[in-house]
């Protein structure tokens, strides 16, 4: 059975790999520009849903400037969060490739 898993693991590591390196490259450009980036990602993004959802169910159209303030400050606090994750993953590989 163990050998079965191995292709997994093995593609499972390549990807926290890949992960890893991408991330790299993304905290070299700056905390500051990937907290606006997501969080306009996401803050227009749900605005953009959400309209959707009200225009086909319900036939109204509903953007409004409070609406995408709000998703727009719900993104930062997300992207907050996705940044501290992903920047406590890279640290504790480093530490754990300066064990080996």
């Amino acid at each position: 059975m163990i050998k079965y898993l191995q292709p997994i693991r093995a593609w499972r590591s390549r990807r926290e790999l890949r992960e890893l390196q991408q991330w790299e490259q993304i905290r070299k450009k700056g905390k500051g520009r990937f907290l606006i980036r997501t969080s306009i990602y996401y803050g227009f993004a749900i605005v953009g849903i959400t309209d959707l959802y009200e225009n086909l169910f319900y036939g109204v159209h509903y953007v409004s400037l409070p609406n995408v303030i709000y998703y727009l400050g719900a993104g930062f606090v997300i992207s907050l969060i996705a940044w501290s994750d992903r920047e406590a993953k890279f640290k504790r590989a480093v530490q754990a490739a300066r064990r080996w």
